[in-house]
């Protein structure tokens, strides 16, 4: 394997698996170029660079891109719906004043 760089320690959790991702990629692909790479590490990447792999991560985007959307416009109605209820109570406050028996 190449030579390790020492980096700064991690500062969270999904930093360190950063972390040592990058390094297991840089491991893999040491083996690769040595020709030392076991046939699953190998089956691995070569499934990764297809363009089946490449469809379905462009899928699996644009779901979380749809699941997204849904929420905001779950969030924007909830919103709306206290607006509507504040206003309405608002009317209800203002009718009742104004139909008050003094007068």
């Amino acid at each position: 394997m190449a030579e390790t760089k020492r980096k700064r320690p991690a500062s969270s959790v999904e930093e360190r698996e950063d972390q040592l991702i990058a390094l297991a990629y840089d491991y893999a692909e040491d083996q690769i170029r040595n020709g030392t790479v076991s046939n699953q590490v190998l089956l691995h990447f070569l499934r990764m660079g297809s363009s089946k792999e490449k469809l379905e991560q462009r899928l699996d985007e644009k779901e979380l891109e749809l699941k997204e959307a849904k929420t905001a416009m779950i969030r924007s109605a909830e919103t709306q719906t206290e607006m509507y209820n504040a206003a309405l109570k608002a009317f209800t406050s203002y009718q009742s004043s104004a139909t008050s028996p003094d007068d």
